[in-house]
């Protein structure tokens, strides 16, 4: 079989997948198609009228082959990035033997599956009893004349099995037996960069808080994909590459080996980049001067709380309200003549660290707002145009719901600013 290349083939990159083969309980399979191949009640299939069968009499046993075991066990990881007979690397299925130097056959095919927990339910899967004829294309190939031999794989990756036959008929076949591999081991694959559609990297925190001067940890907790076809839809693929790390801002912060480093004040954000792709969403870094400790004035602190979600707890100023008390330093010797502040410092602006936002649904983020000055009286209110879209939290924490556009609104005094949330 000759497959014609692309005349414009996209850019072919590796991708590491860390996944755990199960080939002790892949080798159950094949004592279990040997049995439907020569019983006298199952080896059949219906015909393309769906009222007559075709009776598989006389099959012979098929063969072990170790060979094509080899090649299964590739394809298995293959699917659980991209579940398709077609390859990640855009190919066709059997493209995968010659790429391992098994030309001697004359005729190929192949099963797979995902989902099934065990070697007795993917096979029920694919014997197909209760299918008409479209729907048993899997127990034709389990129960075909043409092949003489099969390799099973399977391997156990990001919370699902995935399952794959390879029917041959060889003139020579492999059967020099090997360990059953049931190791856990990253696997490099060959992904057609098209294939690739997302990319997305999480942290230990969405936002990171020091002084000039001050280093602080920030760990990678998942690094993630979307591949088209894959199988489950809405789970990211994880992948063991490693990613490109920076800080938007230069001047403010620096990265390096896990850690950032405060330069200047300011406020940037994380970036993330891997296979070409740059990741939405990153954590911010807010710096703040040396001698601001905390980011409050010399006269008092202000309590704080913590945000808590299912990754990270961040620390949080809290914002000023009637419903709250806020801790203040206490003179060593009270100052009989000092008189109570008469005038009220009042919001002239409103900073946020994002005016426009995506999420997808389910998923968090925390607003942060800068006042100037930064020792304005106002309390800061926030507020969603739509509640079912998204909510905000009386801290900024805004909260994905389901698909749409909102508008989160934050007050201080009669200053306004606005983020825009698409949810996805």
């Amino acid at each position: 079989m000759v497959i014609p290349k692309k005349a414009n083939a996209a850019e072919i990159i590796p991708v590491n997948i860390s996944v755990k083969y199960g080939q002790t309980e892949a080798r159950k399979i094949f004592n279990m198609i040997n049995e439907m191949r020569t019983s006298s009640t199952d080896a059949w299939y219906w015909n393309e009228d769906d009222t007559t069968k075709t009776t598989c009499s006389a099959l012979s046993e098929l063969a072990y082959d170790y060979d094509l075991e080899r090649l299964a066990m590739k394809r298995a990881a293959e699917i659980a990035l991209s579940y398709s007979h077609t390859r990640p690397n855009d190919g066709r299925s059997f493209s995968v033997y010659s790429e391992e130097g098994i030309t001697n056959w004359r005729a190929l095919g192949e099963n797979i599956a995902a989902g099934y927990l065990s070697a007795e339910a993917v096979n029920m899967g694919w014997r197909e009893d209760n299918e008409n004829y479209v729907g048993q294309g899997h127990r034709r190939n389990m129960l075909s004349a043409d092949f003489n031999c099969v390799g099973i794989g399977h391997v156990y990756y990001n919370g699902y099995h995935y399952w794959v036959e390879e029917f041959a008929y060889r003139t020579s076949v492999n059967t020099t037996g090997t360990a059953a591999n049931d190791s856990e081991q990253v696997t490099a694959l060959s992904v057609d960069s098209s294939k690739i559609t997302g990319f997305k990297a999480t942290f230990d925190k969405t936002s990171y808080t020091l002084r000039a001067g001050e280093s602080t940890v920030a760990s990678i907790t998942k690094s993630g994909i979307t591949v088209s076809g894959q199988w489950p839809v809405e789970v990211d693929r994880i992948v063991t590459d490693t990613l490109t790390i920076s800080v938007a801002n230069a001047s403010i912060a620096s990265y390096n080996n896990g850690k950032i480093s405060g330069l200047a004040e300011g406020t940037t954000t994380l970036t993330a980049s891997l296979y070409g792709m740059t990741a939405a969403n990153m954590p911010t870094v807010s710096v703040h001067e040396s001698g601001d400790k905390d980011n409050t004035d010399k006269d008092q602190k202000e309590t704080e709380t913590k945000d808590s979600d299912k990754d990270q707890k961040e620390t949080e100023v809290k914002d000023q309200d009637k419903n709250q008390q806020q801790t203040e330093t206490p003179n060593t010797k009270p100052n009989q003549n000092q008189k109570p502040q008469t005038v009220k410092k009042t919001t002239k602006k409103i900073k946020l660290n994002r005016k426009k936002l995506t999420l997808k649904k389910g998923k968090t983020f925390k607003l942060k707002v800068t006042l100037t000055p930064k020792d304005s009286k106002d309390k800061i209110v926030y507020r969603t145009s739509n509640r079912k879209i998204a909510t905000v939290s009386k801290t900024g924490k805004i909260k994905a719901k389901k698909k749409g556009k909102v508008k989160i609104i934050v007050i201080s005094g009669k200053k306004k600013a606005v983020c825009t949330v698409k949810v996805k």
